[in-house]
């Protein structure tokens, strides 16, 4: 028998592989193994690497939903266009927003939601689809503003890792977004004549009403009928409010004497001065400097007045009589001090011969009187300044003033001789007025 010539021929391993997979198999099981094992081991370890392997991010990739190049949010301008922006996008914005706002209002970036930031950047857009523009001289204005110095300034944009030029960029477009809502608010702030019409008539109620009207006079002799009397009138009174029980107080009264220095037409400071002369080193400008700033305001005031930082004229326009003043209220000061000396010394003053020394009116008025007869008297030196004085709630009777008064009308100098207080009377005194003031709040109830 013939044998096969190529039955112990070498086997070529390019040729024959007992393990080499079949084209068309999707997964090779390796001989002597179980398919259906094989691939439950493999769908085992595919499930294992996706849980733990594969990121948020990359699922989003692999599912075609990757937010930094996909829509993150749309809008429509004023003008109908759609508009769009990826997420990647929106975060850049975001960030810069969140650093200019924080740097500026100190918010912090967790205040600030991704909504209010989509309200800036439509608002932006639809701000410059308008035209409006922040000019240079706004952003230079808002940055003197905000920091004190450039070195300030410097150093805030290091510490937040940014440049002046991203800053001023986003800056210029939050301004931009402002002076928007501004101009968009005036619109709006146009009134509807018919809605204010409308609110006004809610507010406004009319009512109509039917009465009788009675003269309150022609109750006072009812009400008086009934007016209560002894301990139940003053208990009335004694719970009225207690400025209404006040106005039945006596007014106060003083009697004074009075020495002055008129200056209603020509005078003289001869006498003054010469018996207090000045100092020789004294500087004449600045003593008229200062009796203006302390006087100025009864001697000098402004005529009309005017809300302005001071009361009273400027300096230069009362020069030529502050200089002459001064002088001889400084004198009349010198002249008080040394009576207030010599008195202390245990000296009795004459006030009237000390007067006619220096060549001053004297007036003493012996009989007391309350401010508005201080006033009908009429005294050619004597004015607001001096009768608030008089009338000083800590003022003793004999004592001499502690400075010369500078008044309308001159300078005045003296003593309140009576002091009589103001003082709530005995209630008999006052019953019948009492009882009126209750009869004429009753006859108003009645009528």
């Amino acid at each position: 028998m013939s044998q096969d010539k190529l039955k112990n021929k070498p086997v070529d391993p390019e040729i024959v592989r007992d393990d080499a997979p079949h084209p068309d198999e999707v997964i090779h099981v390796p001989k002597g193994s179980s398919k259906t094992r094989f691939l439950m081991t493999f769908l085992l370890v595919i499930l294992v690497l996706t849980t733990f392997s594969v990121t948020g991010p990359l699922m989003d990739v692999l599912g075609g939903r990757d937010k930094s190049f996909g829509t993150y949010m749309t809008w429509k301008t004023p003008s109908g266009e759609e508009r769009s922006m990826s997420h990647k996008k929106f975060q850049e914005n975001k960030n810069a927003y969140l650093l200019v706002n924080g740097i500026l209002s100190h918010r912090s970036a967790r205040d600030i939601t991704d909504e209010q930031v989509a309200g800036f950047l439509v608002l932006d857009d639809a701000a410059d689809q308008a035209g409006l523009r922040t000019p240079d001289s706004q952003i230079s204005d808002y940055i003197h503003n905000n920091f004190r110095t450039k070195d300030d300034y410097d150093s805030t944009m290091r510490a937040n890792r940014t440049n002046s030029k991203e800053f001023e960029t986003t800056m210029r477009r939050m301004l931009r977004v402002g002076r928007f809502v501004q101009l968009q608010a005036q619109a709006f702030s146009i009134p509807d004549p018919a809605a204010v019409e409308k609110l006004w008539l809610g507010r406004h109620q009319e009512y109509a009403f039917d009465y009788v009207e009675q003269p309150v006079a022609g109750m006072l002799d009812a009400a008086r009928a009934q007016a209560p009397k002894g301990d139940d009138l003053k208990a009335w009174f004694d719970a009225r409010p207690q400025g209404e029980k006040d106005s039945y107080k006596t007014k106060p009264m003083v009697s004074a004497e009075l020495a002055g220095f008129s200056m209603e037409g020509p005078w003289s400071a001869d006498a003054i001065l010469a018996k207090y002369p000045r100092p020789k080193d004294e500087d004449a400008e600045k003593m008229a400097r200062d009796y203006v700033d302390g006087f100025g305001f009864i001697r000098f005031p402004k005529v009309p007045t005017s809300r302005t930082d001071t009361n009273h004229q400027a300096y230069e326009d009362v020069k030529d009589k502050a200089l002459a003043e001064a002088p001889a209220y400084n004198s009349l000061m010198d002249w008080a001090a040394d009576m207030k000396k010599r008195e202390a010394a245990g000296e009795t003053i004459d006030l009237a011969a000390e007067a006619s020394a220096l060549g001053l009116s004297y007036r003493k008025q012996a009989e007391a009187h309350d401010r508005d007869a201080w006033k009908a008297l009429g005294i050619n030196f004597v004015g607001r300044i001096t009768i608030e004085r008089l009338f000083d709630p800590d003022a003793k009777a004999n004592e001499l003033f502690t400075a010369i008064q500078v008044d309308e009308k001159g300078f005045v100098y003296g003593r309140d001789l009576q002091v009589i207080p103001s003082t709530m009377p005995e209630f008999s005194a006052i019953e019948a007025s009492v009882t009126d003031k209750w009869a004429d709040q009753k006859a108003r109830e009645l009528a």
